[in-house]
């Protein structure tokens, strides 16, 4: 027998510390400077007195915690079947999912300063964590290489967030699209057959949840409705990003690269 899972086990340590944060601020409090949308009805739902500012925005992430869990389950099923590739992207995939979901419920929970940060660095880590894997299979790169990529975009982008710009939608949608517009290119260069079904259902997830995301800002039709829809947004994205990840991992064991 190998090691055990500890994939799941990591998953699930970050995703207690993850709720331990979030229980010591709902029952302590929330330090810090609030940001400006603590005044303000910036995601358009009705802002709470409390420790959970926006409940629906809030509580929305929570999925996303499992969906970090089920990306670590699969890494160990792939770890136990020698598939090292498809490993590798899962638990990159894995780490993304617990970030996003872990930046939003921390944020609209407390609509404090540093969450904010921690929030919009989130979306352009999620992009460096799909572009490090994009770039390792169309290099056919060893998958060691990701354990260089990935931190160093995540440095980028708190440094982005800090130090460049505040308003990280725009960038991180072009970068997305960008780093997309490879797949093709990574998909004609396999020998193997190709599978495209999670990438189809990546694809509608993230094109519903820019839909979402547009019409639900401040002033757009559905930010009046009586249902927060960035809730919904939240949830489409962590999809996205899920079946991304699958797709990249099951395709991934398909080409050619050296595994270490």
């Amino acid at each position: 027998m190998g090691p055990g899972p500890w994939e799941q086990g990591a998953a699930a340590a970050l995703a207690a510390v993850t709720l331990l944060i979030f229980s010591g601020g709902v029952v302590g409090g929330w330090p810090g400077a609030p940001d400006a949308c603590a005044f303000e009805r910036c995601w358009c739902e009705a802002l709470r007195p409390g420790a959970v500012r926006e409940p629906w925005n809030t509580y929305s992430n929570l999925p996303l915690l499992g969906f970090s869990l089920f990306a670590a389950a699969r890494a160990v099923a792939a770890r136990r079947r020698g598939l090292d590739r498809r490993h590798a992207v899962l638990v990159v995939f894995a780490y993304a999912l617990w970030l996003q979901a872990t930046g939003a419920l921390l944020y609209h929970a407390s609509l404090m300063g540093w969450a904010s940060v921690i929030d919009g660095a989130s979306v352009l880590a999620i992009w460096g964590a799909l572009a490090s894997t994009s770039l390792v299979r169309l290099m056919r790169w060893p998958t060691r290489v990701l354990w260089i990529l990935v931190p160093v975009s995540l440095a980028f982008a708190f440094v982005y967030r800090l130090g460049i710009h505040p308003k990280i939608e725009t960038p991180g949608l072009v970068l997305m699209l960008i780093t997309l517009g490879l797949e093709p290119v990574i998909l004609g260069r396999q020998r193997a057959p190709r599978r495209l079904r999670e990438l189809a259902l990546g694809f509608a997830a993230f094109l519903g949840s820019a839909l979402v995301w547009n019409l639900s800002l401040p002033g757009r039709p559905w930010c009046e409705a009586a249902f927060p829809w960035h809730a919904a947004w939240h949830i489409l994205a962590g999809v996205a990003v899920l079946c991304f990840g699958l797709h990249a991992a099951e395709n991934a064991q398909r080409d050619s690269g050296p595994t270490r």
